[in-house]
């Protein structure tokens, strides 16, 4: 394609998401929710780095019925420029939206459309959230996709929890917890005097949530882990 066509294609692709715009801006004036939703699955049918930047604002705006839309729209995205940009703003969005299990599904959702394992990666990032409702949301969607790749997380998630509890319950002369291993906190990190509140809140969600990936029941992160290390290569799990 000549520099010439090309520029007159970018011009047609900016007339054309400027018009989608105008056009939803005012469909989102409805007040109903699903009337918003749907202005928002139109705008998303036209795909522009303009429309992704309005897409990405409402994932954290409206009522859960428009910010669902707009992660299933996210999701939609198929122009290769424009997907790190989508993947982006959904991984942004997963943290604000922790009290709608649901529309944190969505995004979830939205970024496996996008690639393979992206929503996957996302979620268990945010096990170890400073926030614990956050943390909260994240295992419960865990365990809603029911992902044999949430499995070796969640353990690591168990045993962080256990071990830093212990530690903040019985803080030795260095204020530091030892070594956990999984990408999680451990040497030289200092203890979390909230750990105990946490492991209240968390570690029941965490082992509810292996069981229901893994049709298994243990009560400690030494169990699973030895579980995991001779049955784990043989485990498979569906949504």
């Amino acid at each position: 394609m000549s520099l010439l066509l090309l520029l007159l294609a970018l011009q047609a692709g900016d007339a054309e998401a400027g018009a989608a715009l105008e056009k939803f801006r005012i469909a989102f004036k409805a007040k109903e929710a699903e009337e918003r939703a749907a202005a928002v699955t139109e705008l998303a049918k036209t795909q522009h780095e303009k429309v992704v930047v309005r897409l990405g604002q409402l994932l954290t705006q409206d009522q859960k019925e428009v910010r669902m839309a707009a992660a299933r729209g996210l999701g939609a995205v198929s122009v290769a420029d424009l997907k790190q940009k989508a993947v982006n703003h959904l991984a942004k969005a997963l943290a604000p939206n922790a009290a709608e299990v649901n529309v944190a599904i969505a995004i979830v959702d939205a970024l496996e459309e996008i690639a393979p394992n992206a929503g996957l990666v996302v979620l268990h990032q945010h096990f170890t959230s400073p926030a614990i409702p956050v943390a909260r949301t994240a295992i419960e969607v865990a365990e809603r996709f029911k992902r044999r790749e949430s499995v070796p997380p969640l353990v690591a998630l168990v045993k962080y929890l256990e071990v830093a509890s212990r530690e903040a319950l019985n803080v030795g002369p260095e204020g530091r917890r030892e070594v956990v291993g999984g990408g999680l906190p451990g040497a030289g990190a200092p203890v979390d005097p909230e750990a105990p509140r946490r492991e209240k809140v968390l570690k029941p969600a965490a082992l509810k949530a292996l069981e229901t990936i893994t049709k298994k029941s243990f009560k400690t992160a030494r169990e699973w882990e030895t579980w995991w290390k001779e049955k784990g290569a043989d485990f498979k799990s569906g949504r």
